[in-house]
């Protein structure tokens, strides 16, 4: 697995942070989107975005 670093950001006040739009174009972040934090046992922090049924094949019902 190569590693890349694409941005680095900083932690803003109640621990939040930006995702820079870099990262978020090539997982396909969108807003609204939920993400999940991983942390291994070696420290590393991955971050994958999660797949809901809405994200998989879009909404099931929608309003008119």
């Amino acid at each position: 697995m190569s590693t890349e670093i694409l941005k680095i950001t900083k932690i803003h006040g109640h621990g939040r942070t930006q995702i820079p739009k870099e990262v978020a174009e090539k997982l396909g972040i969108k807003d609204g989107d939920k993400l999940k934090w991983i942390l291994n046992s070696s420290g590393k922090i991955y971050v994958e975005r999660v797949e809901t049924p809405f994200t998989q094949s879009g909404p099931r019902y929608g309003r008119r």
